[in-house]
């Protein structure tokens, strides 16, 4: 298996312009972490000069290498010199872009998520920015898949491969983009070097219409999922955030946070009628079965291009078939009389790879849990029943019988060799993750002892 200095290669995560990143296992603590490793494309060579590209290199490390806050990527190790350039980083499986399943084509529509959640997400994001801001520096990448999500969902803003220090002159060919054309604001396209904190704060904007919609704002934005949801006042606030014009925007983080606090205040205020909205609107929609019928046990391996088909979810990967269940609490454990399934209640007390997320359901069995010892991890279909049949996709409004604390559970089905299928049974959706990835364990048992 290869390695760089040590730190075990594990796969590639991804590639840009200028560089490289692994999931490794670092040589340091055996922590899995994200490996940048230096690796330029010829034609940007070619355009900048491997020089002012090493600068922006070790810009991005120093940056971080200065930066100590919960919302911000932790810089775990660097080398900056002879045939390997890297940074070594804190790596979180999830990001803001898979949660709410942002797709390659980024235009398309998205999974909206609760409105508290997403008031989360932009309040923490803030928070990182001011940091950042107010060392001077512009981030100019702020987007939902340079926001990580860690095992309790905070944000941990990454990638700082384009920022820059306020007022500072960069070389570039005005050929070459900087940013991404959906989340940059129009000066930022027209004049990427001369941007300030107002460019971050637009695009923290459009992230946060596009939690509560579900979709990226048209040139001009549809108000009225922001009205439902914070009222007329978050809507103003939220096209201040978004104008055209940069000297229209809010310049410092206090006053971002006031507008987040007011748009909070309202959704307290009125939930109850929000929620009764959404309850009202998804009554129209919803499609519900009368019976279960016959439940999968047995795992699978299932491609990416053939899960919606064998697992019967949309284009945004949330059920199609609502199924009917009753559920009945039995001291710690959870029965359907539909199915006849018997789950547990809460399931495992933290966030689990998958080789122990197996260790666990067999010390279930041997400690006979419950007074049980025919668990087994769920499959998919399986999963997917405990999805509430009668919500809304937020499901706010419910009390659920199950405990919320485990809200991504893995499944018994995989998607490659080292991948496995999980469900969001908080937000409603089925995603896949590789092993290395935690999530939570709710067994289930349809065999009587």
């Amino acid at each position: 298996m290869r390695a760089i200095d040590g730190h075990v290669i594990l796969g590639l995560l991804g590639q840009g312009g200028m560089s490289r990143v692994f999931k490794v296992r670092s040589a340091l603590d055996g922590r899995i972490c994200a490996l940048k490793l230096l690796r330029p494309h010829p034609h940007l060579v070619d355009l900048l000069g491997m020089e002012e590209i090493q600068r922006r290199f070790s810009f991005e490390a120093e940056g971080l290498a200065g930066t100590d806050h919960p919302h911000v990527v932790r810089l775990k190790g660097q080398q900056l010199e002879g045939a390997q350039w890297y940074v070594l980083l804190e790596y979180h499986c999830r990001t803001v872009g898979e949660w709410i399943g942002e797709s390659p084509l980024v235009e398309e529509p998205s999974r909206p998520v609760r409105p508290d959640l997403a008031l989360t997400v932009a309040r923490q994001t803030t928070s990182a920015l001011d940091v950042l801001h107010g060392r001077g520096l512009v981030h100019r990448d702020v987007k939902p898949a340079n926001l990580l999500l860690d095992g309790q969902r905070r944000v941990k803003l990454a990638d700082f491969g384009l920022s820059k220090l306020r007022g500072e002159r960069e070389v570039r060919p005005s050929q070459l983009m900087v940013g991404s054309p959906f989340y940059a604001p129009p000066e930022q396209e027209r004049r990427p070097e001369d941007v300030d904190q107002r460019a971050d704060w637009y695009a923290l904007g459009v992230i946060l219409y596009r939690m509560i919609s579900g979709r990226l704002p048209e040139e001009q934005p549809d108000w009225s999922p922001i009205t439902r949801e914070f009222g007329s006042e978050g809507s103003r606030f939220m096209a201040r955030i978004m104008a055209s014009q940069p000297d229209q925007r809010p310049t410092r983080a206090a006053d971002i946070l006031a507008g987040l606090d007011t748009m909070e205040g309202y959704w307290r205020n009125h939930r109850e009628a929000v929620c009764r909205l959404r309850w009202e609107a998804h009554a129209q929609s919803a499609r519900r079965e009368d019976h279960a019928g016959e439940l999968r046990e047995q795992p699978l391996k299932v491609s990416s291009h053939a899960a919606r088909n064998v697992f019967a979810v949309d284009d945004l990967w949330r059920p199609v078939r609502r199924l009917a269940r009753r559920y009945l609490e039995e001291g710690g454990t959870v029965r359907d009389a539909v199915s006849g399934r018997i789950w547990q209640q809460a399931g495992s007390a933290e966030s689990l790879e998958w080789t122990d997320a197996l260790e666990h359901v067999q010390w279930l069995n041997q400690k006979r849990w419950a007074g049980r010892s025919t668990w087994r991890l769920p499959t998919v279909e399986e999963l997917l029943t405990l999805l509430e049949p009668e919500a809304p996709l937020d499901d706010f409004c419910l009390q659920p019988l199950f405990d919320r604390r485990q809200s991504r559970l893995w499944s018994a089905d995989r998607r490659t060799f080292i991948a496995a299928w999980i469900v969001d049974v908080e937000s409603g959706y089925l995603g896949w993750q590789d092993f290395t990835c935690p999530a939570f364990v709710r067994a289930v048992s349809s065999v009587r002892d």
